[in-house]
């Protein structure tokens, strides 16, 4: 099979600008061929096939779609790759990488103690498969460096580890399927109360529709209170661009979920319409709790 065919065989619904590309194959020889250089030493055994059709399922929508594909940490990507398909060679590039990005936590503790805690944490969150049957690493899609990607992640997780009563966060399924439905008049609330599991299905396919960095951002910025010009340094970005970033990512949570729940939804125009303000205040007002993984 050629690189354009398992490229194309593996891209979503939504890469269809991906697939009138010209000269689509030399661009992804280009990209594999980049990835080889680079894993030259210590060399890495990888399926060419495999990495187009691993990058391929990973990228995002885009209406500029040859500079994203252009643009992708191919080298990166073929680490995370590798990883996620439990090549061992692998292992000491990632490890090089998290004892580097635990260094951003040690001001947090000069012990040395978290540090070492955040690489466990990550090392098992990466590398143990989830109950689809892949780690946590094959979410890393190459928009941005490896290196950022893993930052962000320590320093979301030592701000974890340092709260007080910390303990792990339940699985975000079960998160989703607990928000709250407070609702400000009895009809609205059990209007809310009847439709609990459609909100909770519908915020989850949308938090499925963002991007592993877009849910990063979130997580950071909402959850973990971060404030911009402290995000901006991990993915070498100004303040207005992660802005920019974080409210396209809000948006997309509130027009997926909007037309998940009108797909869902058999009610009268009055009814759909209550729900789905309803909807739109509550993840505004609960996404900090639903982010929380």
């Amino acid at each position: 099979m050629s690189l354009e065919a398992a490229f194309l065989e593996h891209l979503p619904a939504h890469g269809e600008a991906y697939r009138g590309l010209s000269g689509l194959d030399e661009l992804l020889s280009a990209l594999v061929g980049r990835a080889r250089v680079a894993w030259s030493e210590p060399k890495l055994e990888f399926s060419s096939e495999g990495l187009v059709a691993h990058l391929a399922e990973r990228l995002p929508p885009s209406k500029a779609a040859l500079k994203t594909l252009q643009s992708v940490a191919i080298e990166d990507l073929c680490l995370a790759f590798c990883l996620a398909e439990g090549n061992p060679r692998a292992l000491p590039a990632l490890e090089s990488l998290l004892t580097s990005v635990a260094r951003s936590v040690a001001s947090l503790d000069t012990s040395g103690v978290l540090a070492d805690d955040v690489k466990a944490v990550l090392r098992e969150k990466l590398l143990v498969p989830r109950e689809n049957g892949k780690p946590r690493i094959a979410d890393y899609a190459g928009q941005g460096a490896l290196r950022a990607w893993l930052k962000a992640a320590a320093i979301r997780h030592a701000l974890n580890l340092k709260r007080p009563g910390h303990r792990e966060a339940a699985d975000e399924q079960e998160q989703l399927a607990s928000m709250p439905m407070a609702a400000p008049n009895p009809e609205l609330a059990l209007i809310r109360k009847k439709h609990k599991q459609h909100f909770a299905l519908a915020f989850a396919a949308a938090m499925a529709s963002l991007t592993p960095r877009e849910r990063t951002l979130l997580k950071l910025h909402t959850l973990d209170g971060l404030p911009l010009d402290q995000i901006a340094p991990l993915y070498q970005k100004d303040k207005s661009t992660i802005s920019r970033w974080i409210a396209r990512a809000q948006q997309q949570l509130h027009e997926v979920t909007r037309a998940q729940l009108v797909a869902a939804l058999n009610l009268s125009s009055g009814e759909l319409e209550s729900v789905l303000r309803a909807a739109q205040s509550e993840l505004s007002m609960s996404l900090s709790r639903l982010l929380d993984d």
